[in-house]
């Protein structure tokens, strides 16, 4: 048998999404979630469903940049201060939840690559190319109009 981590290697981001919804010990769950800086396996399985799905209109080449998701990310208290959070019907209820916008998926992108990686440069990567992108484009994005003043941005 080869190591896990050679096998994870070789899944594609979905097959990891869906065999980490699998996997029956939540310890582990938890375990990798706070690895990645996400507050528990719930809010990690959400965040690997609508990763997934975003890699995947990518690979397709389809149009992400002012697209509504059909998946939506997990509501994560404690990014709250950079989510555009919005009300949301949920189960024939009205409910605050984190907008389905490219927006806050990059903003978790960013938590959890600066969690795993102090000095990583996606952020300021990301400032640079949104920054060349018209008020009209970053508001289709779903960016808020004080985005870069926000935490995460802060470089």
């Amino acid at each position: 048998m080869p190591p896990l981590w050679v096998v994870t290697e070789l899944m594609t981001f979905g097959e990891l999404s869906r065999w980490f919804a699998l996997t029956k010990d939540n310890k582990v769950k938890s375990a990798v979630a706070m690895d990645l800086g996400l507050p528990n396996r719930e809010v990690l399985e959400g965040t690997l469903q609508l990763l997934s799905y975003i890699r995947n209109i990518c690979a397709h080449h389809g149009r992400l940049w002012n697209r509504q998701t059909v998946k939506r990310l997990p509501n994560i208290k404690r990014f709250r201060a950079d989510l555009v959070i919005v009300e949301a019907v949920v189960d024939g209820g009205v409910q605050a939840q984190p907008a389905n916008f490219i927006y806050n998926a990059l903003v978790v992108l960013a938590y959890m690559l600066r969690h795993q990686s102090a000095d990583t440069s996606f952020v300021q990567r990301a400032v640079d190319l949104v920054q060349t992108r018209s008020a009209e484009q970053l508001k289709a994005m779903g960016f808020p109009i004080d985005w870069r003043s926000r935490p995460c941005w802060s470089i």
